[in-house]
């Protein structure tokens, strides 16, 4: 049986592998690294289940052209991981060239001895606190 340390070192690296098959759209990682019951939200709320999504990256809906992962924190719990971070990057949706920077939650779940990326939920950050309180404008147009 693994330790918590391992366990968040092997989340880390699966979290690479999905950065790298999101820039790559290697749709053979993305399948093998996305759970049957998939729920992805994306940034400006849209919904797809693993099978949308999957067929969006083929069809070349989504191209990512850069890609950084931020990770806050790995808490494991149950059979479960909860990886909060702050993706960046650029994105063309339908054609549509995007800035990314979002906060994110991603869930991986333990399914029968291999982890799977079960849910996804991204934020836009649209306005950061200055030293003095006061809030930036608006930043990202996830």
């Amino acid at each position: 049986m693994m330790d918590a340390a391992d366990t968040v070192e092997q989340i880390l690296a699966l979290e690479e592998r999905r950065r790298k098959a999101m820039l790559g759209a290697d749709l053979r990682a993305l399948e093998a690294l996305c759970s049957a019951r998939l729920r992805y939200v994306h940034s400006r709320g849209e919904k797809d289940d693993r099978i949308e999504y999957l067929d969006k990256v083929a069809r070349r809906y989504f191209v990512y052209r850069e890609l950084s992962f931020d990770i806050d924190e790995v808490d494991l719990i149950d059979s479960g991981a909860l990886v909060h971070g702050r993706i960046r990057g650029m994105v063309e949706v339908a054609a549509e060239a995007r800035h990314l920077d979002c906060r994110y939650c991603a869930v991986w779940a333990d399914e029968g001895g291999a982890w799977r990326l079960r849910a996804y939920q991204a934020t836009p950050i649209l306005a950061e606190p200055r030293q003095d309180g006061s809030m930036t404008q608006e930043k990202a147009k996830c």
